[in-house]
């Protein structure tokens, strides 16, 4: 099931009393984090899954229950871990963004980017220092950078007279 699946799907069949408690059978609180673990069936992405017979549908459990405890999820929006674990469904664990923002907060390579204050040369990301392309305005490249990769290409491509051709006269004659 899609992470930004319809809500109205998931508001027709809340869960029943029976549900419920099958649901929380399935919920192992941890007492270190505030998490509430999900030790049921899940999905290849890590998120819990739960079998909601009322929709006679399997549905995100993260979701299903931050709808259940009342909170809405506005239109356009996916639930983001504020614990950065999948395998939780305490509501007060869950946050509702973007897709563009919860990829940003993320673990994967787009959220690690999104979190560098510097280049590789340590050259901060500032707004005088970045460019962006307006093809690719999520790319960030350095200016300092550039301009370095741009005097380096033009000092090794230009012709220069090489002073060791001018001591060897078969050399100079040569062409």
């Amino acid at each position: 099931m899609a992470e930004n699946g319809n809500t109205d799907l998931y508001a027709r069949g809340l869960m029943t009393a029976k549900e419920l408690k099958r649901f929380f059978g399935y919920v192992l609180p941890e007492p270190n984090t505030g998490c509430w673990l999900w030790i049921g069936s899940r999905q290849n992405k890590g998120y819990g899954v739960f079998w909601l017979a009322s929709a006679q549908k399997q549905v995100l459990a993260h979701r299903l229950f931050y709808l259940q405890a009342g909170c809405l999820i506005p239109s356009g929006c996916e639930l983001h871990h504020l614990c950065e674990t999948p395998v939780c469904v305490n509501p007060d664990h869950l946050e509702p963004v973007t897709h563009r923002e919860n990829l940003r907060r993320g673990s994967g390579w787009s959220g690690k980017n999104a979190q560098k204050s510097h280049c590789l040369k340590g050259h901060p990301y500032s707004v005088e220092n970045t460019y962006s392309a307006p093809s690719r305005p999520v790319n960030r490249h350095c200016k300092e950078c550039n301009r370095i990769r741009a005097a380096t290409h033009y000092y090794h491509t230009r012709k220069v007279t090489n002073p060791r051709r001018l001591n060897n006269p078969r050399e100079a004659t040569s062409g």
